[in-house]
């Protein structure tokens, strides 16, 4: 297997006033408990979401690339067979960022009737793996000649090497969760401000 690439695609996400409880039609003042009941049953509030691609293939070992004895061997059976035996392959997985809505207290939002200022501050940004089934594509195929198909087990253990590298990559450099964070932070941001805005209040937003 050789590792070729690794791409990412940032979504924002749409956040849904339909998760949110809707203002009485009769609205009152504005307080801190009233305003917290509108997120009562929401446990996570998906705000941002990445979706990142590695790229890989199987294809035979030249003897220029060989290290070892066992690939040096293994090139040179190789090329003695008839036919190509190449096949590209591409994983997707997704990196979700999300406010525990668990974590927020009434303690966190401010209501200021006289200077007409509500204050939020919200649960730090968190980030995870999407829990959905991770999408693996046949890019390119050819097997020709005598050499033999690529069946679904070998595939498969491609899919675990590429899912198992993948999470590894994503772990170890910080620019993935820093880049989906961000975004999340300027999504929830905008959306509280909106979802809070009322009777000529100004939001503020902060974060703990």
């Amino acid at each position: 297997m050789r590792l070729l690439s690794t791409t990412f695609i940032l979504i924002i996400f749409t956040v849904l006033a339909s998760c949110v409880t809707p203002t009485p039609e009769t609205p009152s003042e504005p307080n801190s408990e009233l305003l917290l009941s509108r997120f009562e049953g929401i446990e996570k509030l998906a705000v941002a979401g990445m979706s990142i691609k590695k790229t890989a293939s199987i294809n035979d070992i030249s003897m220029s690339e060989a290290e070892g004895s066992r690939q040096i061997i293994a090139a040179v059976v190789d090329a003695l067979k008839i036919g190509d035996r190449k096949a590209v392959y591409s994983y997707d997985t997704y990196l979700n960022a999300y406010i525990d809505m668990s974590e927020l207290t009434a303690e966190d939002i401010t209501v200021d009737k006289e200077a007409r200022r509500i204050s939020v501050r919200l649960p730090a940004i968190k980030t995870e793996f999407s829990g959905r089934e991770a999408e693996f594509h046949e890019e390119h195929y050819r097997v020709t000649g005598l050499r033999s198909v690529i069946g679904p087990e070998e595939r498969a253990r491609l899919k675990e090497q590429m899912n198992t590298l993948l999470k590894q990559e994503v772990k170890s450099n910080p620019e993935f969760a820093a880049l989906v964070t961000e975004a999340g932070r300027r999504r929830a941001e905008s959306f509280f401000r909106q979802l809070l805005a009322s009777d000529g209040y100004e939001v503020e937003v902060s974060w703990k």
